[in-house]
């Protein structure tokens, strides 16, 4: 049996543990994060292309950075290999973010 502590919460052999929650909820995605037209959304994969294809466009035209970006994948994948290591040790890891 492998704990992980991770933002407060307990992971149980890969399972996320809260002993005061009582179950998972859906979300609404709020408006102003839905940046495709109306008749894109709810096709599912058309829906996540048409919301990075739209995000990387606005990019473009004001010269910011798209979000999440290469430096996000690096540090998501460097907290997953953590989390692995800490299961196949027992053991507490640092990552370095």
């Amino acid at each position: 049996m492998t704990w992980i502590l991770y933002r407060g919460h307990e992971i149980l052999d890969g399972e996320f543990y809260c002993p005061s929650y009582e179950a998972l909820q859906e979300l609404p995605v709020p408006e102003k994060y839905k940046t495709v037209p109306e008749e894109v959304r709810g096709l599912g994969p058309s829906y996540d292309v048409g919301q990075m294809w739209v995000n990387f466009a606005r990019a473009i035209r004001t010269g910011t950075s798209v979000e999440p970006d290469f430096d996000h994948a690096v540090r998501r994948h460097r907290m997953l290999d953590a989390i692995t290591r800490a299961s196949e040790t027992g053991q507490r890891q640092k990552v370095a973010l």
